[in-house]
């Protein structure tokens, strides 16, 4: 019984390391991307709250493979507030958001 709940226990840290890795991805991409002329991405108050937001939406519409390749774009660019414009609007396609998707 011991040695169940030590997996249960140690499954749900890794869970949770996993998880603030995705948010560190975003949210230093949102840093760069509050440096634009628009500010934050969506009005959000802060890039948390963006990133959480985000990341849910993500899950919720089915697409996540779209938001990772958006912000592993951003991730790499040089400018990201000029950057990945392809990337964007395939995720607010995937979301229906964007006409065309």
């Amino acid at each position: 019984m011991r040695l169940r709940a030590t997996i249960v226990l140690l499954s749900s840290g890794l869970l949770g390391l996993g998880a603030v890795g995705c948010s560190d991805h975003c949210n230093a991409a949102c840093e760069e991307l509050s440096q634009c002329d628009q500010g934050i991405p969506n009005g959000a108050a802060n890039c948390d709250v963006y990133c959480g937001d985000e990341r849910a939406i993500a899950e919720q519409s089915g697409c996540q493979s779209e938001y990772d390749a958006w912000f592993d774009c951003l991730d790499d660019a040089q400018d990201a507030c000029s950057s990945c414009g392809t990337q964007k609007i395939q995720y607010l396609q995937c979301q229906g958001v964007f006409p065309g998707g």
